[in-house]
């Protein structure tokens, strides 16, 4: 292509981008708004712009790049919350905290970064995460697991099941990777610590990430631990493998027989196969030995 012609049509794109015409493919708009930044040097809204535009094409670790020079340069704590929030999903926990303190430093009171950075330093610090959870304790958003994490770092802080704990109230409140740090935390403490590490290898994949690695690592370095089992039989069964997944609850249940859970799992298990009459049985054992506990 020519010169003079090439130089016609990225004119053409900058203005249609300028002028957001609707026609303008995404990636038109990324290459626009890339060229406009080289002109001019780079400033914080043109990575922000930037960063919404991968995100936007589905691309989030290039998306994060330009956010994060763009926090670094104006920290807009809107922004800050997304980036803490990406970087905790992607299991960057490291990275999550030093935005949330810089956040922090900027909105002292705010309850997303008070609440994030609870919930982070609990399993590993939980002097630290205190005061933090104490702020976000009675916001909707958090108290859920706030006030059951201030409780337990009140209660039991030194324990060696104390971080795996944690990590079960993150997990029951639905903040898997918040809980899948807790437990590594959790392993990191106790190694090999089989239970915590089948629960780590859990929480990926309830975030879509690959666990196995985990689980099968924690049935081979326990294969008599129940919550192993447990773990390794909700896996199977997500995959859609019941007969695997019966083997490894009766395996649990050779452990734990008194465990109600088990036998609650082993009825799920067999709905799942549609074998209603014997899940019922199943269900009817479990709720005969269920406590208040």
């Amino acid at each position: 292509m020519r010169p003079g012609l090439l130089a016609a049509l990225l004119a053409l794109i900058v203005v249609s981008a300028t002028a957001q015409t609707p026609a303008l493919s995404l990636q038109e708009r990324l290459y626009a708004a890339y060229h406009n930044a080289s002109l001019r040097g780079w400033e914080a809204g043109d990575h922000l712009a930037v960063g919404n535009l991968w995100r936007d094409m589905g691309d989030q670790s290039r998306a994060l790049a330009h956010w994060q020079a763009s926090y670094d340069a104006f920290p807009a704590l809107e922004l800050g919350r997304q980036i803490a929030e990406l970087y905790i999903a992607q299991g960057r926990y490291a990275q999550a905290l030093d935005t949330l303190w810089q956040a922090h430093r900027t909105a002292p009171d705010d309850r997303f970064t008070n609440a994030m950075l609870g919930f982070l330093l609990a399993p590993g610090d939980p002097l630290a995460a205190a005061p933090h959870l104490s702020a976000a304790a009675f916001d909707d958003a958090y108290g859920d697991a706030a006030l059951p994490l201030s409780s337990l770092i009140a209660s039991e802080p030194r324990s060696p099941q104390y971080a795996s704990r944690v990590g079960a109230v993150l997990a029951a409140t639905g903040r898997y990777a918040l809980a899948e740090a807790a437990f590594r935390q959790a392993v990191a403490d106790n190694y090999p610590y089989p239970a915590a590490m089948a629960q780590a290898g859990w929480m990926r994949i309830l975030q879509n990430k690959d666990g196995h690695a985990w689980i099968q690592l924690a049935a081979t370095l326990a294969p008599q631990d129940a919550s192993v089992r447990l773990t390794q039989a909700l896996l199977l069964r997500s995959q859609g493998a019941y007969q695997e997944a019966i083997q490894a609850l009766e395996l649990a249940l050779n452990a734990e027989p008194q465990n109600p859970v088990l036998y609650a799992e082993m009825a799920n298990t067999y709905t799942a196969l549609g074998m209603d009459d014997t899940a019922a049985q199943w269900q009817m054992q479990a709720d005969t030995l269920q406590t208040d506990d």
